[in-house]
């Protein structure tokens, strides 16, 4: 385990100590973070009597339960504005950070062999480039042999998180995107895309459709062993998905010297940085009417901190830094109950 910092280890022995009750919590949200806190919560309940669960239900659904109080927490890709309404009722942290990875199923490509570039992408998921073997493709990869296929280019269906960091990267380096689909959770995609969905559903459409493409977050493209492509960043390098380059990302944004959480993390610069960076967030009331629920959820977050950086890094995540770390627990000190009490827990 990576040594926490004075500031962060600080905060957590001055949180004042409550009796230790088993209480059960129930997750919802992004499909992506399925297999991140599926392995925190087997981990966990092998030395808690707390029995977690999670549902990979997808972003805008994590976000629906949760204002419900149909789930104790919610998961989302997206971070919401300050300026967002939602922001007055929910808490929205940080647990760590990954990559969107688009792959393929292509004959005679390895993983990180096919390069793109984010207008290339763009045009393709618009329906303008077809086939593999158009000239935008095999400007971008001299010297290889591209087949003729037809491209066939899968997209979630449902609100989802990982589309809307996908976009996003869309957006940003394609004018024309921007201008005609937008970055959004839901997506007016053209007639040509094959909707499916959750991440899984992604993957089993690719897999058996050859020339097909998709896109997943990197623990799934880790877990399934799929064919990612290169892609182009802002330095105009030609990158494969890296934890070194979720970092590099990281690093050159405004979370590392502002906390500017809400800020994503996508086609940022840096020679290593993945250009569709993203992070996973989880949402809780900010007032809870359940405050031990509530405190089991803010323990088993303290407990990925202090003791489930392996197991993210083997799900294709990557830990906070610790000013970060420190200023997630900062931000779950504020929850308060009915009352306008500061609850008061210890971490795990």
């Amino acid at each position: 385990m990576v040594k926490l910092n004075s500031i962060l280890m600080l905060m957590l022995l001055s949180l004042p100590g409550v009796p230790a009750l088993a209480v059960d919590i129930k997750g919802a949200g992004s499909s992506a973070a399925l297999p991140l806190y599926e392995n925190w919560a087997k981990a966990y309940m092998d030395t808690s009597r707390d029995f977690v669960t999670y549902e990979g239900a997808g972003s805008t659904a994590g976000l629906k339960k949760v204002k419900e109080h149909a789930v104790d927490f919610g998961a989302s890709d997206i971070a919401i504005a300050p300026t967002d309404s939602d922001s007055k009722v929910l808490v929205c942290v940080p647990t760590s950070i990954t990559g969107v990875v688009p792959f393929v199923n292509l004959p005679g490509f390895r993983p990180g062999q096919l390069n793109l570039s984010g207008s290339v992408l763009a045009d393709i998921y618009a329906g303008k480039i077809k086939v593999w073997n158009d000239s935008a493709i095999a400007a971008l990869n001299p010297g290889k042999s591209l087949p003729a296929l037809p491209i066939y280019t899968v997209a979630r269906i449902e609100g989802s998180g990982t589309t809307y960091v996908f976009t996003d990267f869309l957006s940003k380096t394609s004018p024309e995107w921007h201008d005609n689909f937008g970055t959004n959770l839901i997506v007016p995609w053209a007639d040509s895309v094959h909707k499916v969905k959750g991440s899984t559903g992604v993957i089993a459409e690719v897999k058996k459709n050859s020339g097909a493409i998709g896109y997943v977050d990197y623990g799934y493209s880790l877990q399934e062993h799929l064919t990612y492509v290169s892609l182009l960043n802002r330095d105009k390098k030609m990158v494969e998905p890296t934890f070194a380059g979720f970092n590099s990302a990281l690093t050159n944004s405004d979370w590392k010297t502002k906390a500017n959480f809400e800020e994503i993390l996508t086609d940022r610069p840096g020679p290593e940085t993945w250009p569709i960076t993203t992070a996973t967030f989880i949402l809780i009331p900010r007032v809870t009417l359940t405050p031990e629920k509530t405190i089991a959820v803010m323990k088993f977050i303290s407990w990925g901190f202090l003791h489930g950086d392996e197991i993210a890094r083997k799900v294709g995540y990557v830990r906070l830094i610790d000013p970060l770390q420190a200023k997630v627990f900062s931000i779950l000190l504020t929850v308060t109950d009915k009352n306008g009490q500061t609850l008061k827990w210890t971490p795990f």
